[in-house]
């Protein structure tokens, strides 16, 4: 509930040191995220996991073209992963990533009446909130299930969200659909560097596709 409390604070100041270059509309947005983590050590068993994301976001326009938009997500993030023995399924592999998520993202967008095509990109920052795995066991090995919480996981994590999109005018706003690539450039373990992972051995970073859904109430 703090780290809730903390993200919504951050949101408040940034939208406050914006509000006078034009408040242009704020909503709610979902979508669906294609989720998976990169790095040295990923076994080529990893694959990608499908998850959700829902929040709400505020638009500043600076000019007609170029604004500002601040958003607080709870996103899902992860990956998967089947291991074989003799070409038979021995384990399947879940990590589950869940963040409060705050990305402040510069918008191009082209006014074109009620079209509006636009671009995104800037940092984005998150506090994990809850990170779980679970393991389970079949085929030549006895059947067995295995879970519980990732209790190395980094409280905080930080990257580069970037996309494009269009809006339509809809109502009393704009309905608008995007891709997005969320680029995470912090470990989503915290441990230390010692002989063990001297190579940067558990040095593991989120990706994540998604395509989201939003609607702004305003101009």
């Amino acid at each position: 509930m703090k780290k809730f409390v903390l993200c919504v604070i951050v949101l408040l100041i940034t939208a406050s040191a914006f509000a006078g270059s034009g408040f242009a509309g704020f909503g709610p947005r979902f979508g669906l995220n294609i989720a998976n983590v990169r790095g040295d050590s990923i076994p080529d068993e990893c694959k990608s996991k499908m998850a959700f994301n829902f929040g709400v976001f505020a638009t500043y326009n600076i000019n007609e073209f170029i604004g500002i938009q601040p958003e607080i997500m709870f996103t899902m993030k992860g990956s998967n992963a089947k291991y074989e023995y003799a070409a038979e399924s021995y384990c399947t592999y879940k990590l589950n990533l869940n963040y409060i998520e705050i990305p402040i993202l510069a918008k191009l967008t082209i006014p074109l009446g009620a079209v509006r095509p636009y671009v995104l990109a800037g940092p984005e920052f998150a506090v994990d909130v809850g990170a779980t795995y679970s393991s389970d066991f079949e085929g030549v090995w006895a059947p067995e299930s295995e879970s519980g919480d990732v209790e190395d996981a980094s409280a905080m994590d930080f990257g580069l969200m970037f996309g494009c999109g269009v809006a339509f005018e809809v109502g009393p706003g704009f309905l608008s659909l995007d891709a997005r690539y969320d680029m995470g450039f912090l470990s989503i373990y915290d441990r230390p560097n010692d002989a063990w992972n001297a190579n940067d051995a558990y040095n593991e970073y989120n990706n994540c596709l998604s395509v989201n859904l939003g609607y702004a109430f305003g101009k």
